[in-house]
C-alpha cells in the first residue's frame, strides 16, 4: 500500500484487503511490530506530513466485522477524512490570504503600499470570496458527517472537491502577491502551498469526488 498517512507513527493499521477466493473487502488489523509488517516513510511534496509506503507479507491480522459492515464503514471513514481534510484546507487558505493582505500593506512600490494597486487588490478580493464559499461547504460537511446526514457522502464530496481546487488556488496566488519573496525557500509561503497540493490529492483528488456527486445528483 502507498501513501498512508502516519503509518510509521501508527500502533496498528486497518487494512481493506480481498482474500484469495473471496469477492468481498474485507477490514483486517495488523498490529505494530507484527512479523511480516514493513513501513517505510516517503519523501513526498509536503515535508511535514509524513506518508508512508506499507507492504504486508503473511503478517497475523485480526479481521474486523462481516462484508456488510465493512462496506459501511469504508464509507463513512472516507466521508469523515474529506470533511475533516476540507476544513483543513479552508485554514491553509485563510492562512494565505491573511499573509497576502498583511504583505500588501506593508510592501511599498512607487511610493505606495502595493494593495492600493487594482491588480493586488483584485486578486485578494478573488481570494476572499474562494475562502468562503469553501468555508461554507467545509462547514456544512462537517455538520452533515456529524448528524449522519442523508446527503453526507454528496456533501462531503463537494467540500473536498472544492476546497482542494481552492486552496491550490489561492495558495499560488499569495505566492504571486508576495512577488520575489514569494518564490523563495526562506518564507513559509511554499509550506502552504505543498499541503495545499497534497491535501487535494488525498482521499481521492476533485475529479473523482465530482463523480461521486454526479451519481448521486443521478440517484
Amino acid at each position: 500500500m502507498r501513501f498512508v498517512l502516519d503509518a510509521h507513527l501508527a500502533d496498528a493499521i486497518i487494512v481493506a484487503a480481498r482474500t484469495s477466493g473471496v469477492d468481498a473487502v474485507r477490514l483486517v488489523l495488523v498490529e505494530r511490530g507484527a512479523a511480516g509488517l514493513a513501513v517505510r516513510p516517503l519523501q513526498t511534496v509536503d515535508m511535514t506530513r509524513r506518508l508512508c509506503d506499507v507492504e504486508l507479507r503473511d503478517a497475523p491480522c485480526t479481521p474486523l466485522g462481516d462484508a456488510t459492515a465493512v462496506v459501511r464503514a469504508r464509507r463513512r471513514v472516507l466521508d469523515h477524512a474529506c470533511a475533516g481534510l476540507a476544513l483543513e484546507l479552508v485554514g491553509v487558505g485563510q492562512r494565505a490570504l491573511e499573509m497576502s493582505v498583511t504583505y500588501a500593506n506593508e510592501r511599498t512600490q512607487f511610493g505606495r503600499p502595493i494593495g492600493s494597486f487594482q491588480a493586488i487588490k483584485h486578486k485578494c478580493v478573488d481570494m476572499m470570496v474562494a475562502v468562503e464559499t469553501a468555508r461554507s461547504l467545509a462547514y456544512y460537511a462537517a455538520w452533515a458527517v456529524s448528524e449522519d446526514a442523508d446527503d453526507t457522502g454528496s456533501a462531503a464530496a463537494m467540500a473536498k472537491a472544492y476546497c482542494g481546487e481552492m486552496a491550490k488556488t489561492v495558495t499560488s496566488e499569495a505566492i504571486q502577491v508576495h512577488g520575489g519573496i514569494g518564490f523563495t525557500w526562506e518564507h513559509d509561503l511554499h509550506l502552504y502551498y505543498r499541503r495545499a497540493l497534497a491535501a487535494d490529492a488525498a482521499f481521492g483528488a476533485a475529479p473523482a469526488h465530482r463523480e461521486t456527486i454526479m451519481r448521486a445528483i443521478a440517484g
